[in-house]
């Protein structure tokens, strides 16, 4: 009986240890998956020849399946996921700029780390929005830095140029952060919130 038993425990115990094993698989397949679709987005819109100035606010829909990942797969494979992707976009651009690791790392970080330490599929639509808000215009406030730097040939620890840093501030990221952010913030979060249960069969993975 003891022997039985003992078999029956381990026969158990390696069932478990192949489940684990094919979870860990399913979810670096779904996490390939969903990196991956930024990257195509990305490319299409290059394709298509979308206006230069409505790219920046493309890129928060591009980045939308990033946020998704972070309701579905583990938070540092999502954050290794989120990383690669935007690396991978800025390589699909024409490279005006030098590929800077640091604006990877806090694409990961405002799309994927804050919606997935915040967020739970349950919460009430305003949180959904709150927490998407605050990811996006830390977002747009970070990506200034390679605006002013690249677009506007300023140097923030330059010292003589601090006023006119701080009047294209006002005027351009001050409209950008109380206007187009919070519309770009809400519709996002609409969608979000009526994408996730229908996305029910990825809970099994």
């Amino acid at each position: 009986m003891d022997t039985s038993s003992k078999k029956e425990k381990e026969k158990i115990m390696v069932q478990q240890n192949i489940y684990n094993k094919n979870k860990i698989l399913r979810h670096i397949v779904l996490a390939s998956f969903l990196s991956y679709m930024p990257v195509a987005l990305s490319y299409l819109i290059k394709e298509i020849g979308v206006p230069g100035f409505l790219i920046p606010y493309f890129r928060y829909f591009i980045f939308f399946p990033l946020i998704v990942m972070s309701f579905y797969v583990p938070k540092m494979m999502a954050f290794v996921g989120g990383f690669l992707s935007e690396m991978f976009i800025f390589y699909l651009k024409t490279k005006r700029t030098h590929y800077n690791p640091l604006e990877s790392l806090f694409c990961a970080l405002c799309f994927v780390l804050i919606p997935s330490l915040f967020l739970k599929k349950k919460d009430n639509f305003c949180k959904f929005y709150f927490v998407i808000l605050l990811a996006s215009s830390l977002f747009q406030i970070v990506s200034w830095y390679n605006i002013l730097k690249y677009r506007y040939k300023l140097d923030l620890l330059d010292i003589q140029k601090f006023d006119q840093i701080i009047h294209i501030l006002k005027i351009d990221l001050g409209i950008r952060l109380i206007v187009i952010v919070p519309i770009i913030s809400l519709i996002l979060a609409l969608i979000l919130k009526k994408l996730l249960p229908r996305l029910e069969f990825f809970d099994n993975i």
